[in-house]
């Protein structure tokens, strides 16, 4: 196996970089989401436990454990924040319409 070539931030780097952020960004326009899907190996669980971290301060909603959902407008900033930790290889991401179908505790948590 190669080594592990993701960054992982110590919680003050998070903070830094959490702090460049908006605190309350706005939502984006009309019925638009954006979906993350990742799947970063258990050899880089550090670096996936602060996206993990940095996807719940950006206000996304996790609906499963590597899959989240957001409807606010912080896509350039999540572009930066897999730049940074250069952990694009394990990540997804989607901008689209509203989801057909999600449970009621969800649709609750994206308003």
């Amino acid at each position: 196996m190669g080594e592990d070539k993701s960054m992982a931030l110590t919680e003050e780097g998070l903070a830094r970089v959490l702090s460049n952020f908006p605190k309350q960004p706005n939502k984006l326009s009309g019925k638009h989401f954006i979906l993350v899907i990742f799947d970063v190996p258990e050899k880089y669980k550090r670096g996936r436990d602060n996206f993990r971290y940095f996807l719940n301060q950006l206000g996304f909603t996790k609906l499963q454990k590597s899959v989240w959902l957001s409807h606010y407008d912080v896509l350039d900033e999540l572009q930066d924040f897999i730049k940074v930790c250069d952990i694009g290889d394990w990540i997804n991401v989607f901008m689209i319409e509203k989801p057909v179908y999600l449970p009621r505790a969800f649709k609750e948590r994206l308003k």
